[in-house]
């Protein structure tokens, strides 16, 4: 098949995400187009004030990454303005039919980044699938399922918020490289950060509550455990805010920055407790966290705030707590003394997503999850 993805978020070169794990398989079997786009680095005034920020953005152009075609979607980066977003949305039609028109689209699979570039259209004579990946309120979910021939969900949580607006949905989680997580080696990381006597705490890809309510927790953390040490992997909105955060014990923290992802899964080895500190919200209860499924399939604990899918999915290795500096001090010392869980055949692996969502594409529907 032809396919056209139009993923939740910009696609980098590199960078993991859900798209971008079931693309490497799907690609193999489809020839796979990808739409994306452009936007400034950072939230930070400067940047959203370069002119050539905003011009690079406006500049469309089309590229091979790796068996892919990438199409890059000239857009305004200004969205929040109703005008500026209403001008994306035509650019983001335009786009769209001409691709399907010039490539033969056959299916256009779709996540909730409209409110950055708009809904796709509709009457393209491709199927529309959307891949609801991350929580939205009902009166934007209805757009979205409303332009939708089918629709797959993450987790069970948001299957059950499609059910409740007359829809049904197709499970599709997510997964994590097993073999590969399994197979990790984690000491040229400790010796490379001298943390081989350390009780390594490790929060990778840096995804948490912007409140930071776990902050707290750690100095706790730092307190009781002297041979602590807390591992930060990756960059992003909250890499800043959280080196402020932490300043009181910077002496064991460690930041690396970006890191390859042929080079992640080292540092899951060389992790011994994980971290998923989200809030207390339906964004975060509604997920399927990549990130705990790799920690479970590198045999580590992890402490998460709540999240309904490490339920559904039975992953033993993974404390849930409250959303609290409290609960998460507990957690992690409890994580602290846990004896390793193999939650190997609870994993989904991203060949088995990848497959499920082949069947979804050339047939509509798909078997229920076992």
């Amino acid at each position: 098949m032809r396919l056209l993805w139009i993923p939740h978020t910009r696609w980098f070169a590199g960078v993991a995400h859900r798209a971008a794990y079931l693309i490497n398989y799907l690609k193999r079997r489809h020839e796979v187009h990808v739409i994306t786009w452009s936007e400034p680095k950072s939230a930070a005034p400067w940047d959203f004030v370069n002119p050539v920020v905003h011009l690079q953005a406006l500049i469309p152009w089309k590229d091979a990454d790796d068996g892919i075609t990438l199409h890059h979607l000239p857009r305004w980066c200004l969205h929040r303005l109703p005008q500026l977003w209403a001008r994306n949305q035509r650019i983001l039609n335009e786009a769209v039919r001409r691709i399907v028109g010039d490539y033969g689209i056959e299916a256009i699979i779709f996540g909730p980044s409209a409110y950055l570039i708009g809904f796709p259209p509709t009457g393209t004579g491709a199927s529309l699938f959307f891949d609801y990946v991350d929580y939205a309120q009902n009166e934007i979910l209805a757009k979205y399922i409303a332009r939708a021939d089918a629709i797959t969900c993450v987790s069970r949580r948001l299957q059950r918020q499609v059910r409740a607006l007359k829809r049904e949905s197709i499970y599709v989680p997510n997964g994590a490289d097993v073999e590969k997580l399994r197979g990790a080696d984690g000491s040229r990381i400790r010796d490379e950060y001298s943390i081989n006597d350390r009780l390594v705490v490790s929060l990778i890809g840096l995804t948490c509550s912007s409140d930071l309510y776990f902050v707290e927790s750690l100095r706790r953390v730092g307190s009781r455990v002297p041979n602590a040490a807390f591992l930060f992997v990756g960059k992003g909105p909250m890499y800043a805010p959280l080196r402020r955060a932490l300043r009181s014990i910077r002496d064991r923290c460690i930041w690396t920055g970006w890191i390859p992802q042929e080079r992640v899964y080292e540092f899951f080895a060389a992790s011994d407790i994980g971290l998923y500190p989200g809030g207390d919200n339906p964004d975060f209860r509604s997920a399927c966290p990549i990130k705990l499924l790799e920690y479970a399939a590198a045999r580590k604990p992890s402490v998460s705030s709540p999240v309904e899918e490490v339920d559904a999915l039975g992953l033993r290795s993974v404390i849930q707590v409250d959303a609290t500096a409290a609960a998460f001090f507990d957690g992690i010392m409890e994580a602290a003394s846990l004896t390793p869980v193999d939650d190997m055949e609870r994993i989904p692996s991203w060949q088995k997503i990848a497959d499920r969502l082949d069947t979804v594409l050339r047939e509509g529907s798909c078997e229920e999850w076992t």
